[in-house]
């Protein structure tokens, strides 16, 4: 049993559901359940994930899925094969042919009872549902038509994965499978979990498309923002910032890619204007510790200076500090940077300790 009870949560969300949206705090029930449902796929089925035994008839049943073998499949469902079973990579007959487009396979699966939206619980995919991963698939086939028959059959274009990430942000630069699902009513302005809607992760031609269909610009400043950062275009930093963009939009990461690309100016101009020196990024890397790695001293000397965590820990499974990613970034010795060992210096100085001796 997992840490959550998806079958109460979904049952729970059924009943929410069937009440009246257009009641302020029913519609505010509807947000939370679905935010619920998406933590419980992320975290609820992890152990039982973790236990699952392979059974060869879904195995052989998904794998025919996943390589469009319509015959076979037909057969395992009229011999009373569970639709739904999830293989060992975590993903459903139902997810596998969707992520290579095959429609006579779904419709079949449909048809048998496959549960549109199941959730893939695979690693780093938790979440994901057929409909996400036919828009995202980079093989599959017949795009627009399965999204059309995978509503139809009750998936929720607005599904989101563990990432708060729906369909129309999945579908990447795919524009027949965007176009369908505007067409079928994708709503443009979701956003993810880092505050990212479709328009703000999506390419210019997938931009121009989103804009034709009434999406928000709202937040485009934050993008641009990064962007330049990244990029160390000054001047246009300056001006998102006088724009009112975010600076600590996306974890941090304007801060982290003038960081990563050593652009001191920005690194400097960015706390200034409210950057955070301590968001972690994705993975709990700092900016401390990425401008440890890249040898950048002046940049490590300055964030030292503006207060940042000379302690703090990646939380990557590896736990090291500035000082152990200095180290390793010296070991590698092909970074831009030049100045591991003077980095090493400073932060033994300031009394970083290696993971070692603090045992």
């Amino acid at each position: 049993m997992g840490i959550l009870d998806l079958e109460d949560i979904d049952r729970l969300r059924e009943e929410i559901m069937s009440l009246d949206p257009n009641v302020p705090n029913v519609s505010t029930a509807i947000q939370e359940s679905d935010y619920i449902r998406r933590r419980g796929d992320r975290y609820g089925n992890k152990e039982e994930n973790s236990e699952r035994k392979p059974d060869r008839a879904v195995e052989l049943f998904i794998e025919a899925a996943m390589y469009g073998k319509l015959e076979e499949v037909k057969t395992a469902i009229a011999n009373g094969i569970d639709v739904n079973a999830i293989a060992t990579n975590g993903e459903t007959a139902l997810i596998c042919a969707a992520s290579f487009g095959h429609l006579g396979v779904i419709r079949a699966l449909l048809n048998a009872g496959a549960y549109p939206d199941f959730p893939s619980v695979k690693k780093y995919e938790e979440g994901q549902t057929a409909l996400m991963k036919v828009t995202s698939g980079f093989l599959a086939k017949n795009r627009a038509e399965i999204i059309r028959v995978l509503v139809e059959a009750g998936a929720n274009v607005d599904a989101q994965d563990r990432l708060g990430r729906t369909a129309l942000m999945h579908a990447d630069s795919n524009t027949e499978a965007i176009k369908a699902l505007i067409e079928l009513g994708a709503n443009l302005d979701l956003q993810d979990d880092c505050g990212n809607t479709a328009l703000m992760r999506g390419t210019p031609i997938v931009q121009n498309l989103l804009r034709q269909a009434g999406a928000s610009e709202t937040g485009l400043e934050n993008i641009e923002l990064i962007d330049a950062a990244k990029q160390g275009d000054e001047e246009k930093v300056k001006a998102m910032l006088e724009a009112g963009a975010n600076v600590n939009h996306n974890e941090g990461q304007a801060l982290s890619n003038a960081v990563a690309k050593g652009h001191l100016a920005i690194v400097i101009l960015l706390p200034q204007s409210g950057a955070d020196v301590n968001l972690g990024g994705k993975f709990g890397m700092t900016p401390l510790a990425q401008a440890a790695y890249y040898g950048y001293s002046e940049i490590v000397q300055f964030l030292m200076q503006a207060g940042a965590d000379i302690h703090a820990r990646s939380f990557d499974g590896k736990g090291r500090n500035a000082l152990e990613y200095a180290e390793r970034g010296l070991r590698e010795g092909h970074h831009k940077g030049k100045g591991h060992r003077e980095i090493i210096a400073m932060l033994e100085q300031a009394g970083v300790m290696r993971t070692e001796e603090k045992k």
